[in-house]
């Protein structure tokens, strides 16, 4: 559908991209194990889920795994701050060790997802909130943008079967 467009603020990053799909439909994908572990990976990166308590106060331990290189392991976890289904999300963003272990003060960022619908298309809104701008610019040299592109486009893959 749309690209995907990116803005920041200070040691904001607001990510929007349009769905061809209703708001319950993409509310879903971004928060059910089974439709996240198919698009929620960069190209060539393969999501496991370890647990899921997709809940306020509850968390999603996950790790992308390189499809080539086995040995290169990233462990994430979220935990969900606040769940108002089927109109946003948001969750504190961590890396973690791979027992999942992590410390609240010690989150990457805090982020919101939001979707609109209109006329059948949902257009995904993720406000990233970083500690700061430097830990902003950091992430986006690391490829959040890029990443973030990749991983959509797996979604939109999925939403079209």
């Amino acid at each position: 559908m749309d690209e995907l467009t990116a803005e920041q603020k200070g040691n904001l990053l607001r990510l929007r991209k349009k769905f061809n799909t209703g708001k319950r439909e993409l509310f879903k994908a971004f928060t059910d194990e089974t439709l996240l572990s198919k698009w929620w990976a960069p190209e060539g990166f393969l999501t496991v889920t370890h647990s899921m308590n997709f809940k306020t106060g509850g968390s999603w331990e996950y790790s992308m795994e390189d499809e080539e290189d086995t040995d290169e392991i990233m462990y994430c976890a979220m935990e969900f701050t606040a769940v108002n289904a089927p109109d946003s999300f948001s969750y504190k963003d961590y890396y973690t060790d791979d027992t999942f272990k992590f410390d609240a003060d010690d989150y990457v960022n805090q982020t919101t997802v939001a979707f609109e619908e209109i006329d059948g298309v949902t257009e995904a809104v993720m406000t990233i909130e970083f500690k700061d701008e430097e830990s902003l610019e950091e992430e986006i040299a690391a490829g959040v943008i890029e990443g973030t592109e990749m991983c959509y486009r797996n979604l939109e893959r999925l939403i079209e079967k």
